[in-house]
C-alpha cells in the first residue's frame, strides 16, 4: 500500500518522441515540450524529447520508466517512417507480430501527425504507430490530431495563416478535412488537450481510451512488416546486414595478410611495395565499400528547400517526404 501511495503521488513521467525528415515534427514536438515544462504544476514531468530511434529498448522496460508517450511524426515516401523513427516503429511491429501481448499496459499516449493530404499515404505513419501503441496495451488519452500542411491560405483567401514552423496548413478532424484552418490552430488544439490530460493522468490511467485509433481520419492505414520497412532504407536499421562494410573489412584483411606473408615468410626486400601494388586494383572497391551511403535530401533541414516546386533533384527521382 505504501508503494502504491508513492506511485500515486509521484509526477507522471512523460517521454516525447519524434520522427521527422525535414525537422517540422521535431520542432513542433520540441516546442510543445517546452510549453508543457513551463506550465507544469508538479503533476507531471517531461523527462526527455528524443528521436524515435533513441527510444528503442525493451517495451516492458519503456513502460516501467515512463507513464506517458507523446509522439509527433510524419511519413516518408510510400507511407514509411522518417529515418530517425524507423527502428522504433520496427520495434512495435515486431512486438505485435511476435504476439508479445500488452507490454505497454499501464502507459498512455497521444499522437500528433504531420503531412500533406495530396499524398495517397497521408498520415500513414502517425496512424500506424497510434494503432500499434494501443494494440500493445497503451491507453490513448488524447485523440490524435492530423495536421494537413497542404493548405496555405487563410479562411479569407487573402494571405497565409501565421506560422511558427513549416509552411502553413490545416487540421483534419473526424472523417472530414477542415481546409483553410491554419496548422498552428491544430497544433495548439493538440497541445492544449495534452496539457489538460497530463494534469489528471494518474486518475484516468485505468479508464477506457478516449477514442479508437482510426479517429480522426478515414481509417485508412498501410500496415507494413518489419522486413518491408527495413527494405525501404536498410542502412537505417541498427545491426542490419552491411555487405558494404563486410567487403571493406575483407579487403583490409587481405591487405594485412599479404603484407605479413611477404614480410615474415618470403622476406621480400620490398614487402610493402609488393603487397600494395597487388592490391591497387582493389582500392576503388575499398573506398566505395567503406564510404557511407549518400542521401542528398538529408542535407536539407528547412522546409523552404522545397519551395521551388521541383523536388526531383532533391530526391534523385524518389518520392518526396510528407514532412
Amino acid at each position: 500500500q505504501a508503494s502504491q501511495f508513492r506511485d500515486q503521488m509521484a509526477p507522471t513521467r512523460v517521454l516525447a518522441v519524434f520522427g521527422s525528415e525535414t525537422g517540422n515534427a521535431e520542432r513542433g514536438l520540441t516546442k510543445c515540450s517546452e510549453y508543457l515544462k513551463a506550465r507544469s504544476d508538479g503533476s507531471y514531468v517531461i523527462v526527455d524529447t528524443i528521436a524515435g530511434n533513441e527510444a528503442v529498448e525493451d517495451l516492458a522496460n519503456l513502460a516501467r520508466k515512463y507513464d506517458v508517450l507523446l509522439v509527433a511524426s510524419s511519413s516518408f515516401g510510400e507511407g514509411d517512417p522518417p529515418h530517425n523513427f524507423l527502428r522504433f516503429l520496427i520495434k512495435l511491429v515486431d512486438a505485435k507480430a511476435e504476439g508479445a501481448g500488452t507490454p505497454l499496459a499501464g502507459m498512455q499516449h497521444s499522437v500528433l501527425g504531420f503531412g500533406q493530404s495530396v499524398y495517397s499515404t497521408f498520415q500513414n505513419t502517425p496512424r500506424y504507430v497510434d494503432k500499434l501503441l494501443g494494440e500493445l496495451g497503451s491507453r490513448r488519452f488524447v485523440k490524435r490530431v492530423e495536421l494537413d500542411e497542404g493548405q496555405t491560405e487563410s479562411a479569407s483567401g487573402e494571405q497565409a495563416e501565421p506560422e511558427h514552423f513549416g509552411t502553413g496548413g490545416g487540421v483534419r478532424d473526424g472523417v472530414t478535412s477542415k481546409p483553410h484552418v491554419g496548422r498552428e490552430a491544430g497544433f495548439e488544439e493538440w497541445r492544449a488537450a495534452v496539457f489538460t490530460a497530463l494534469k489528471t493522468a494518474k486518475e484516468t490511467a485505468t479508464l477506457p481510451e478516449v477514442c479508437a485509433w482510426h479517429e480522426p481520419g478515414d481509417g485508412a492505414v498501410l500496415e507494413k512488416s518489419s522486413a518491408e520497412l527495413a527494405h525501404v532504407r536498410p542502412e537505417r536499421v541498427e545491426d542490419a546486414a552491411q555487405p558494404q562494410l563486410a567487403l571493406a573489412l575483407l579487403v583490409g584483411l587481405l591487405a594485412a595478410s599479404s603484407y605479413y606473408y611477404y614480410h615474415y615468410f618470403e622476406r621480400s626486400p620490398t614487402p610493402t611495395t609488393t603487397s600494395v601494388k597487388g592490391l591497387l586494383p582493389l582500392l576503388p572497391l575499398l573506398l566505395s565499400a567503406s564510404w557511407p551511403p549518400h542521401d542528398d535530401y538529408y542535407d536539407c533541414d528547412d522546409y523552404d528547400c522545397y519551395d521551388d516546386g521541383d523536388y526531383s533533384h532533391y530526391f534523385g527521382g524518389r518520392a518526396r517526404p510528407d514532412v
